[in-house]
């Protein structure tokens, strides 16, 4: 056996759905790189660039003799890895160097302390834990079949490094996944939106005797206990086949000792779902324990460095091929006391910015779809009703004038109709009309009706309260709906001059 060592470091946003947590309006991102998507990558190249190779080596690809093993971040020349669950702290003071309880190694916490903040990746020096995080961003899309939602998606920003392994088994396809890595790779998804690319900054084998995160691991036998950490998402089949988190009977038989049995343990368990490319349809779900759980065993014997490496090596229970399975028999784990803050260095060779979003610019997009919404009520309610505007076109010419000249200032276009209008009543006053033959009484009563009233009403525009989460009458100064009513009653009188509604 041996193992494929690679760090890569994005360049472009890197965007990996996590289903587990996702929800509608927000789309999360993984922290790490799954081996399903290392595995994708590796599968898509040497299909493209060696069809005929992959027809006889598909089937170990796809075996336990090669296993895809997540990436995890990379940071200072340091393999970090998911920070461990069962660290326990006193919330009411923050500091960068803080003292925190171990609940798996003592078995009970101090009243009134919290779940320890770690982040999600560390590494352990003497009696501290040194933590890390991920940087996130995230950008903005609509739904174009929803006219109320939009949704959010997460993304890794730029610079991270990550350190993977490959777990060969089969020396025919060293080489052909060897080749893979001596170029960029894409990863994730969203790639057709300048996402996922990423450089190949180191590419070499190790052999199994240098197992990956091999600092973290026991170096020598031990007796009575350890402490074993879910290092990738982790789920066993017992004897009927059925899905157990941990089989300890199967476990016992693997470190080659007796009475094996969890004393205690600090968990989370996720439900791990998949696609079938091939069939076309989603894979069964499984929970499987997830990554950082830990568990302190207790057995009579000496479990021995080799049986503790072959375990490490080979991986527990289901899916070993996707990276899935792999655990940690971690060293000086009982030691460790102390929180710290990590030193990040992450580079930045790409501009965050045009894919971050804040509210305003979520209310601009509201705006304009919430005013397409309008302009196609308008244009319904300009072909499918009869006009209300009764008056002969010839007359109607001094109105419209008035109305085009300030649809761009429509409060003082307002005022100046009034004049217009009262000086057409007095005129008609002066030469007797009252029997309203002349339509103009009528047709300065109309163009107010729309003027006063709201626009979504007099177009009977029904519309939900929110648009993309924001209130209706928060998308829309008085004076922009004082133009679309404008808008609106010249279209109307541009219609009827072209005969419409007759």
């Amino acid at each position: 056996m041996s193992y494929l060592r690679y760090v890569i470091k994005n360049v472009e946003p890197l965007r990996i759905a996590d289903d587990s947590t996702s929800k509608d309006g927000q789309s999360v991102t993984l922290r790490y790189i799954p081996g399903t998507s290392i595995r994708g990558v590796v599968i898509n190249s040497i299909v493209k660039n060696h069809p005929s190779e992959f027809e006889k080596m598909k089937k170990i690809l796809f075996s336990d003799k090669v296993k895809f093993l997540n990436a995890y971040l990379f940071e200072n020349n340091k393999e970090l890895i998911p920070s461990p669950k069962g660290f326990y702290e006193d919330k009411k003071t923050a500091k960068e160097y803080k003292e925190v309880e171990n609940v798996v190694v003592k078995g009970d916490l101090t009243p009134g302390n919290k779940r320890a903040g770690l982040g999600r990746y560390c590494y352990f020096e003497g009696e501290n834990i040194f933590c890390y995080d991920v940087e996130t961003g995230s950008d903005m899309k609509i739904k174009i079949k929803d006219d109320s939602n939009i949704f959010r998606s997460e993304y890794i920003a730029v610079g991270h490094k990550f350190v993977g392994y490959i777990s060969i088994d089969d020396e025919s396809v060293k080489d052909t996944i060897e080749e893979v890595f001596k170029n960029d790779i894409t990863i994730g998804n969203a790639k057709s939106q300048a996402m996922g690319r990423c450089i190949v900054e180191e590419n070499n084998f190790i052999d199994d005797s240098n197992i990956p995160y091999s600092n973290y691991a026991v170096d020598k036998s031990v007796e009575k206990e350890c402490y074993m950490m879910i290092l990738s998402n982790t789920a066993m089949r017992n004897d009927l086949g059925e899905y157990v988190g941990i089989d300890l009977e199967k476990l016992k038989n693997l470190m080659n000792v007796s009475n094996l049995k969890i004393e205690r343990c600090s968990t989370s368990v996720v439900n791990v779902k998949g696609y079938n490319r091939v069939w076309g349809t989603k894979i069964p779900s499984v929970n499987m324990y997830e990554i950082g759980s830990v568990f302190k065993l207790t057995f009579d014997g000496e479990f021995s460095i080799e049986n503790a490496k072959s375990i490490m090596n080979a991986g527990l229970g289901i899916r070993k091929n996707e990276g899935f399975g792999r655990v940690l028999f971690l060293k000086d784990y009982e030691n460790l006391k102390y929180k710290r803050e990590g030193s990040k260095k992450t580079e930045k060779s790409f501009d965050d910015k045009k894919y971050s979003d804040d509210s305003a610019t979520i209310k601009i997009a509201a705006k304009n779809y919430y005013r397409l919404l309008l302009k196609k009520a308008m244009e319904e309610s300009i072909a499918n009703k009869e006009s209300p505007l009764k008056i002969p076109s010839s007359q109607i010419g001094n109105v419209r004038a008035q109305l085009v000249a300030n649809r761009y200032n429509p409060t003082e276009g307002v005022k100046i109709l009034k004049d217009y209008f009262h000086h057409v009543d007095e005129k008609d006053e002066n030469k007797k009309i009252h029997d309203g033959k002349s339509g103009r009484k009528e047709f300065s009563e109309e163009i107010f009706k729309i003027l006063n009233k709201p626009i979504s009403e007099t177009l009977e525009f029904k519309c939900k309260s929110k648009v993309m989460s924001i209130q209706v009458n928060e998308l829309m100064t008085d004076e922009e709906e004082l133009k679309l009513k404008f808008d609106y009653i010249i279209e109307l009188m541009k219609y009827q001059n072209r005969g419409g509604n007759k």
